[in-house]
């Protein structure tokens, strides 16, 4: 008499094929973490470019950088990045570090929420183009990458 034959996996191949994805889980996830968070760096930088690209134009239009010709102290257009997100979805808050002068300032975007311990930290920029970061990381890795 033949026997018929079973069809199916074994609880070994299961077992091995667990074991794989597990594998590349744990190489694919921090990978694409850490794309995430270079992607939410990138954008509060461009944010800041776009507020020195701002200030440079009041300059032109004001002879200084603290108040207008009317006497208005100057505000930041871009306050938060990603630009327009609330509560929980900001990831940096975007500000003067120190008092505009009539001839310097310094812009910062702090991170917070999912990006509060981020390596970079907070990121500046001053009027002449000078860059800092507060983090453990270094300028090359935070600003030019």
């Amino acid at each position: 008499m033949l026997r018929k034959r079973e069809k199916g996996f074994t609880l070994i191949e299961l077992m091995i094929v667990v074991a794989i994805m597990g594998i590349l889980a744990a190489i694919v996830v921090p990978s694409y973490l850490d794309n995430v968070r270079k992607g939410r760096r990138n954008d509060a930088k461009a944010k800041l470019t776009e507020n020195v690209q701002f200030m440079e134009a009041f300059l032109s239009i004001n002879e200084r950088y603290d108040r207008d010709k009317g006497g208005t102290n100057v505000a930041l257009p871009i306050l938060v990045s990603p630009a327009g997100a609330t509560g929980g979805n900001v990831d940096y808050n975007i500000s003067f570090s120190a008092p505009t002068t009539a001839v310097t300032y310094t812009i910062q975007a702090v991170p917070v929420n999912k990006m509060a311990g981020d390596a970079c930290g907070t990121f500046t920029i001053n009027n002449a183009g000078a860059r800092t970061v507060s983090g453990s990381l270094s300028m090359a890795d935070c600003w030019y990458k």
